[in-house]
C-alpha cells in the first residue's frame, strides 16, 4: 500500500510538474505579450508626440496610400489617409518630378535616409516643406515632414537685409562680392564706379537725413534707367558701383 501510494504520489507529482511547465510556458508567453504591448504603447505615445510636434505622415508605396497627421489633415483639408494622387495635386510640378525621383531611388536603396524639400499650394497659399524619407525592405517609405515656411521667410528676410541696402534700396557691397564670382566666370562684363561730388559738404550743410534722401534718390534713378542688364550696388557712403553684363 505504501508503495502504491508512493507510486500514485509520483504520478501526481509528475502530472503537477508537467502542469507547472505548461503554466510556466503560458506565463512566459503572457509576459512577452505584455512586454510587447508596453513597448507598442511607448512607441504609440512617442509617435503621438511626434505627430503633435510635426506634420508627419507615412507613404506606403505598395498600396499608394499616404497616412497624414492631424496637423497636415487640417492644413490640406483631407482625411487621415489619402491616395497619393490626391496628395500630389498640391505639389509644384517641378518639385513633384524631383520628389517621385527620390522615392524611386530610395526603393532601390533601403534603410538610407534622404532629405527633400518641396512646396505645396493650398488655397492660393504656398507652403514650404522639408521631409526626411526612409525606405524599408518591405517597400514602404516613411516620411517625417516639417512645415518650414516661417523659417524660410525668416531666412529670406536675413538674406534681404544682407543683400539690399536699407538706404539706397539697391544691392549692397556684400551682394557685389557674391556676384563678382559669376561676372568673372562669364568673362564678359563691365564695372562702373562713381561717387557723389561734395557729398560730405551736403551732409554738413543740410544734415544726415538729407544725405540719406540723396543716396535713396540716386538709387531710385539708377533702377529706373533704360532696361539694360544692370547690377546696381551702394558700395559705401557716397560710392556706387554698376555692373553691366555682356559688355
Amino acid at each position: 500500500i505504501t508503495f502504491r501510494g508512493l507510486k500514485d504520489d509520483l504520478i501526481n507529482l509528475k502530472m503537477n510538474y508537467e502542469t507547472l511547465k505548461l503554466a510556466a510556458s503560458y506565463l512566459v508567453d503572457k509576459v512577452n505579450i505584455y512586454q510587447k504591448l508596453v513597448q507598442k504603447d511607448k512607441e504609440d505615445r512617442h509617435q503621438k508626440f511626434i505627430l503633435d510636434k510635426l506634420i508627419y505622415g507615412y507613404h506606403r508605396t505598395y498600396d499608394n496610400i499616404i497616412y497624414l497627421s492631424k496637423s497636415l489633415q487640417d492644413l490640406l483639408n483631407l482625411a487621415d489617409r489619402v491616395n497619393v494622387s490626391e496628395f500630389y495635386q498640391y505639389f509644384d510640378s517641378q518639385d513633384l518630378i524631383e520628389y517621385k525621383k527620390n522615392l524611386s531611388e530610395l526603393l532601390e536603396l533601403p534603410n538610407i535616409y534622404r532629405k527633400v524639400s518641396y512646396k505645396l499650394k493650398i488655397n492660393e497659399m504656398i507652403y514650404h516643406f522639408e521631409e526626411r524619407l526612409l525606405a524599408n525592405e518591405d517597400g514602404e517609405i516613411l516620411g517625417v515632414v516639417e512645415e518650414v515656411s516661417d523659417r524660410i521667410k525668416h531666412d529670406e528676410e536675413i538674406t534681404h537685409f544682407a543683400y539690399v541696402d536699407t538706404i539706397a534700396k539697391v544691392y549692397t557691397k556684400t551682394k557685389l562680392d557674391l556676384d563678382l564670382t559669376d561676372l568673372i566666370a562669364s568673362k564678359k562684363f563691365s564695372l562702373v564706379a562713381f561717387n557723389v561730388i561734395n557729398f560730405k559738404l551736403y551732409n554738413e550743410l543740410y544734415g544726415m537725413e538729407f544725405g540719406d534722401q540723396l543716396i535713396f534718390a540716386i538709387g531710385k534713378y539708377l533702377k529706373e534707367y533704360p532696361k539694360l542688364d544692370l547690377g546696381i550696388y551702394h558700395f559705401d557712403g557716397d560710392k556706387f558701383v554698376i555692373s553691366v553684363k555682356n559688355i
